[in-house]
Formats: C-alpha cells, sequence, structure tokens
C-alpha cells in the first residue's frame, strides 16, 4: 500500500501536491538544484539575456493585471502577500544570522588560505566589469545592424544615382539614326519638305555606304570598285572628297586610290628582251670602259665597271 501510495504521489503535478507536504519539499528541492545547475552552466551573457527576458516576462503581466500592486488588491490578498514577505523576510534574516555566526565561529586563516581567497573587492570588481562587458556587447551589436541598415541605403542610392546617370548619358548622346540626324540639324528652323526629304536621302545613303565600307574585305576587288565608284570627278569638283573619306579604310601605302582612277603597273620584261638590253649597251661599239681602278659601280654583290656611251641615236 505504501509502495501504491508513493506512485500515485509521483504522478500529482505540483499543483495537486501539498504545498507544506513532504513530497512537494522534495520536489521543489530536485527543481532547484536542476535550476541552479541550469545557471551554473550559462555565461555572463546568457545571463543578462535571461535576466532581460525575465523582466520582459515581468512587464508584460504587470501590464495584462497578472501582477497587482499593493494598493489594487482587496484587503484579503493584501494580508496574504503581508504574510508573503513577512516569511520571506525572516527567512533572510536567519540566513544571514546563520552565516555571521558561522563566521565568528571560523578560526582565523592562515597566510596562504588569505592570499588564495579572493578579496570582497576583487569580486565585485569582476561583476562590475562583467556587466560592462555584456553593456559594451549589447551596444556592438545595435551598431552592427545600423551599419547593416546604412550600408543596405547606401547601395539603394547608389544603384539609383548609375541609373540615373545612364538616362543622362543616353540623352546626351548625339543621334545616330538617319531621322535623329535629320532633325538636330533642321532644329528651330523652318524646312521645306523637300529639303528635309533630299537631307534624309543623303543621310540614309551615307549611313548605307559606311555600313557596306565596313563590311568589305581589305585588298579585295570589291573594295578597290568601290572606292572607285564613290571617288570620282564630280566629288573632287566640288571638294567632297574629304567626306568620302570618312568611311573608306584608311590605305596602307601613300598611294591612294582617291588622288588618282589610273593604277600605275609596273612593266615587266621578259629575261631574254633584258639579257639583250644589257649586251647591247656593254658592246664595245656603244661603250668604252673607264680606265681608272676605282671606276666602278657595285650593285647587289656585283661590281661593274663604268663605262661612257658615245652612241648617238638619230631619229
Amino acid at each position: 500500500m505504501e509502495s501504491q501510495d508513493a506512485a500515485t504521489k509521483r504522478k500529482l503535478s505540483k499543483k495537486q501536491l501539498k504545498k507544506n507536504s513532504s513530497a512537494y519539499l522534495r520536489q521543489r528541492e530536485k527543481a532547484n538544484a536542476r535550476k541552479k545547475k541550469f545557471l551554473d552552466k550559462m555565461t555572463e551573457e546568457e545571463i543578462e539575456i535571461k535576466r532581460a527576458k525575465d523582466r520582459a516576462y515581468y512587464r508584460k503581466k504587470k501590464a495584462e493585471k497578472k501582477v497587482k500592486n499593493i494598493s489594487e488588491m482587496t484587503e484579503r490578498e493584501k494580508r496574504k502577500q503581508r504574510k508573503i514577505w513577512k516569511e520571506a523576510s525572516k527567512k533572510y534574516r536567519e540566513k544571514k544570522k546563520t552565516l555571521s555566526t558561522i563566521l565568528n565561529n571560523t578560526p582565523p586563516h592562515s597566510d596562504d588560505e588569505l592570499a588564495a581567497t579572493p578579496s570582497v573587492r576583487k569580486t565585485v570588481g569582476r561583476k562590475i566589469v562583467r556587466k560592462d562587458r555584456a553593456k559594451a556587447y549589447r551596444k556592438i551589436k545595435q551598431q552592427e545592424k545600423t551599419i547593416a541598415k546604412i550600408t543596405r541605403k547606401y547601395e539603394t542610392l547608389k544603384k539609383k544615382l548609375r541609373r540615373k546617370e545612364n538616362r543622362e548619358q543616353e540623352k546626351s548622346q548625339p543621334p545616330t539614326t538617319p531621322n535623329s540626324k535629320v532633325d538636330a540639324l533642321t532644329k528651330n528652323v523652318d524646312v521645306p519638305p523637300e529639303v528635309r526629304k533630299n537631307l534624309l536621302f543623303n543621310e540614309v545613303l551615307t549611313t548605307q555606304l559606311k555600313e557596306k565600307a565596313g563590311s568589305l574585305k581589305k585588298n579585295s576587288k570589291e573594295n578597290e570598285v568601290f572606292q572607285k565608284c564613290v571617288s570620282g570627278d564630280l566629288v573632287r569638283k566640288y571638294k567632297l572628297l574629304h567626306m568620302v573619306k570618312t568611311f573608306l579604310p584608311k590605305e596602307r601605302t601613300s598611294t591612294s586610290i582617291l588622288k588618282s582612277d589610273t593604277k600605275i603597273r609596273e612593266v615587266v620584261l621578259k629575261h631574254d628582251i633584258r639579257q639583250k638590253v644589257e649586251d647591247f649597251f656593254q658592246s664595245d661599239d656603244i661603250s668604252r670602259m673607264c680606265p681608272a681602278k676605282r671606276d666602278f659601280v657595285k650593285k647587289t654583290a656585283l661590281r661593274n665597271k663604268n663605262a661612257s656611251f658615245y652612241f648617238l641615236l638619230k631619229n
């Protein structure tokens, strides 16, 4: 029977147990031991966070009228609360008295023990340091949040500014299409439709020629024909050759097809004819060798004596 009673008592919750019963007291002792063990393992920062949560929870309960002030209680509740305070004060005084009795009856410590025991001032100082450190950590965390917020705002404004600059740059760019070029030329000017159409035709033709010139390969037959087409006598007559040069590729050599329509061709002779010409000029009937030792001509590693011609050509 006793074992059954013990089992039923274990199953009962704290609210169902009587406050002054032995089972309730044992339960409270175990709970307090667990709580003390949990608090001992906590760091200073975690303790500060827990205290802040407890204070917030107490304020919340007070706002919800779950915790009343003594002035808001009924007479019966006042008597009950004052009785609790009285018992707590009595318990505190007894604990303090017991501690002072133990300290008074304890023999004095040796020098080594006094050196090993931390002083009260040191303990208080460490407590203040921990408190200030926790406060500094909270401040740093708040500042980090503020910095992150400002950074996000800065990046947003930076993107807005970049988009605005791009829009302004697009507006400030010169016109690229033939229509926009004609509009820029005839801005604030009354131009007849026929003149505008001629201007538009000029811009379209120029753009088309530039695109065609860019697509042609260098030193190709098509490129040569294209250059001949755009560089005629009329272009030179009206002195518009410089405008044609803007969309034609630059020539590597100094001689450009724009300077002359005729292509200079080198006269190519056969080897037999060249040899006959050389033999003719070197024959004794036509020329005489110079007697001096230094009278010679050096060309491509060949030294030839100078000769004077005395043959007169007659028509």
